[in-house]
């Protein structure tokens, strides 16, 4: 091992809450990462113009890998599903991985045959001994017994949330709760595998049940279920989201082969050993995907910059290029600022919201360089990539994504580089003016009927929100607001039937969504606005937003040579 590998400070283990992660797939060369082929246009967006990779749908985020490694979604008002044969996952390349390389440094699919029954760990690249971890009955959570811990369900301020999350295994064990402790919840996750393996043993998929209070969603995907209920105004559609974002937490941590693996070999495993730490992380997720515009639009917030500048920080990002390096990413307060990448490969919106929530979730991350391993389930969840990460000044957080997990000295010397040409070029100095002047306000618009709005640019997946001004000051009436939103979202993403325009005049206030072919647009002026003159708003709105749209989005694609 080298001497980076020995001597790395502040390694994934503290930065994930000292957790055992198990070792997976590492890629040895840039050969092996998942390239985005023109032929797969129609899923990835415009990726050699575009910064990240484009979702073509609201629904895209839906989209699951099956067993065989098949792109399926859910259909119907059964949840059957449906095997998507003419849209090819780009990010599913294990069998290409598997056949150019003979032997991975870290292991691969398929290289535990079926009669071994330990699995390696280990908590980072960082030259620590793996773990052995034994598959054996010790690692299954024993069923608890009434005497045990009063169960939850009877316990009237568990009852009361206005919404649950559960993720479980196919076997019925609990894995993550958002309330409450999995250990009391065994008999009701019982009662949920049971409710999904019934349903199945008919050929047919469990979707969701609906009553008159509350909206209870499942999703399958391979050995892990999981479980929104829920008495709030958000779709069906909506809360499958949220629950593939949690899925997509989890593999960020195991990978999605890993997964299937430990299942494979032990059917009940207790999947909370290898989690333990990371409880945090799916909890501030989900808290964000209830109140953040990101995953309800499937898109990405830009800190207004100045082109130039925006410009010129790329280009130095560009400049200090290392080998094997793939992504170079710059974010300020859970804003992009820039992103550089390789050619042929692209970031989808989702996997940047994983990066994004991990940043946010981790105050260590401000007291030194980190080091942590990543697996990017849209990218590619069968493998990891090792991500530097370092908060080049109080509010702005670079990370550098590269396939060489003995990188991060080399990464540490290009950042020393990079921070230096930043602030030779004042770039530093202009970043920060823009964090303390970052609020985009709808009073810099000028129109005295608009309360809000919301923008997505269709063909780049990125997204404006001003600040929540009156009436909107107090966070039940932000909460109300947004609720408003997710509601006229699912009227013009209805599968059943979708709209192009949705006109909604309620007590508090107007609202207007667009969606054409290049925008999403959702506005909220004051309820006494007339139709004609909020249409006249709209107008205006949009060529104010056309008129800054090099300051509040990201327009040229840098790439590494």
């Amino acid at each position: 091992m080298s001497e980076a590998g020995n001597n790395v400070p502040n390694t994934s283990a503290s930065a994930r809450g000292s957790i055992d992660i198990p070792r997976k797939t590492n890629y040895d060369s840039l050969e092996q990462l998942p390239a985005m082929v023109s032929d797969d246009i129609e899923t990835a967006g415009p990726i050699l113009d575009s910064v990240f990779a484009v979702p073509d749908s609201f629904e895209d985020l839906g989209y699951a890998i099956d067993g065989e490694g098949h792109l399926t979604a859910s259909t119907g008002s059964t949840g059957s599903h449906k095997q998507l044969g003419s849209r090819k996952r780009h990010n599913s390349c294990i069998k290409e991985i598997e056949m150019g390389v003979d032997e991975m440094s870290l292991g691969r699919d398929g290289a535990m045959g079926d009669d071994v029954t330990t699995l390696e760990s280990s908590t980072s690249s960082a030259g620590e001994a793996a773990v052995t971890l034994p598959l054996s009955d010790d690692d299954v959570i024993g069923e608890m017994t009434s005497s045990d811990q009063r169960d939850l369900t009877q316990m009237e301020e568990w009852i009361s949330q206005p919404k649950h999350v559960f993720v479980l295994s196919d076997s019925g064990k609990p894995i993550y709760t958002r309330h409450g402790t999995a250990d009391r919840l065994v008999t009701l996750t019982g009662v949920m595998q049971a409710l999904v393996s019934f349903v199945d043993s008919d050929g047919d998929a469990l979707r969701c049940i609906m009553t008159d209070t509350h909206s209870i969603v499942f999703v399958v995907r391979g050995p892990i279920l999981l479980v929104s209920a829920s008495r709030s105004r958000e779709s069906v559609q909506q809360l499958v989201v949220q629950l593939t974002y949690v899925y997509n937490q989890i593999v960020s941590v195991l990978t999605q082969g890993q997964l299937t693996r430990i299942f494979k070999q032990k059917s009940n495993f207790d999947l909370r050993r290898l989690l333990a730490g990371t409880e945090k992380f799916i909890d501030n997720l989900l808290d964000w995907t209830e109140s953040d515009a990101g995953a309800l639009l499937c898109a990405v917030k830009c800190l207004p910059l100045s082109v130039a500048y925006r410009d010129a920080i790329g280009t130095d990002m560009e400049n200090v290029k290392v080998k094997d390096l793939v992504f170079g990413i710059l974010i300020a307060k859970d804003q992009l600022v820039q992103l550089v990448r390789l050619r042929k490969y692209a970031l989808h919106p989702a996997d940047l919201h994983l990066i994004f929530n991990l940043v946010r979730s981790n105050s260590s991350f401000r007291e030194a360089e980190s080091w942590t391993p990543i697996c990017l389930p849209r990218f590619d969840p069968t493998g990891y990539l090792h991500a530097y990460v370092n908060f080049i000044t109080e509010d702005v957080c670079l990370l550098l994504l590269t396939i060489d997990k003995e990188a991060f000295y080399t990464l540490s010397e290009c950042r020393v580089k990079l921070v230096d040409k930043l602030t030779r070029h004042r770039c530093l100095e202009a970043l920060t003016d823009a964090v303390s002047r970052s609020r985009i306000r709808v009073a810099h618009v000028e129109l005295p009927d608009l309360w809000h709005f919301l923008y997505k640019t269709r063909n780049s997946a990125q997204y404006i929100c001003p600040e929540y001004e009156a009436p909107y000051q107090d966070p039940a009436e932000r909460a109300r607001l947004f609720a408003m939103y997710q509601f006229i979202h699912h009227r013009l993403h209805n599968p059943a039937r979708s709209l192009k325009i949705v006109y909604h005049h309620g007590n508090r206030e107007t609202l207007l969504g667009w969606v054409t072919s290049g925008f999403e647009l959702y506005v909220a002026f004051s309820p006494l606005v007339t139709k004609p003159a909020a249409i006249g708003a709209v107008n205006r709105l949009l060529r104010w937003i056309k008129k800054e749209e090099d300051k509040l989005f990201i327009l040229n694609s840098h790439l590494y040579n």
